[in-house]
């Protein structure tokens, strides 16, 4: 399929609002899935930081198949940004590829990544990533996070 380069004039980035509104909804969709992996790591490794830290990898993995595999489809974007009308895009307007969406997904969820380490202090620097995401999205020109700025995408109107 060809997709024709559309020009950064007649693209329309997609705001702070309308994405967090998408990630509720990826979110919903992800928590019962996340859920059955966490029951399970918490059958066969007991309770305590052991089923904790395995089943939140397992659920950090399961969701980058998903935003990896949604974002490179030809909707462009999870069950969230369908929802919102919106796609994931390189910075001509044209599907990322794999690797665009891994690096997104490896940038975007550090603070849940950190938050599997089981220091209090890690919450505080966890905070500050996710403000600093919101705060970047809000306020950058073409409202982009620092996961979109490090894999050079787009979120724009379908």
């Amino acid at each position: 399929m060809v997709y024709p380069e559309k020009t950064v004039s007649t693209l329309t980035y997609v705001g702070f609002w309308r994405r967090a509104a998408a990630l509720v909804i990826d979110v919903v969709a992800l928590f019962i899935p996340s859920l059955i992996v966490g029951l399970i790591a918490g059958a066969v490794l007991g309770s305590g930081n052991e089923a904790f830290v395995v089943g939140g990898i397992a659920g950090i993995l399961l969701a980058g198949v998903y935003f990896v595999l949604m974002e490179t489809s030809h909707n462009q974007g999870t069950l969230g940004k369908m929802v919102i009308r919106a796609k994931v895009t390189d910075e001509n307007g044209r599907p990322i590829t794999r690797d665009q969406a891994i690096s997104r997904f490896i940038v975007k969820e550090i603070p849940s990544i950190l938050s599997l380490v089981p220091i209090a202090a890690i919450a505080w620097l966890v905070f500050l990533l996710l403000t600093v995401w919101a705060v970047t999205v809000a306020k950058s020109e073409r409202k982009q996070g620092p996961h979109d700025m490090f894999a050079r995408t787009l979120v724009i109107d379908k």
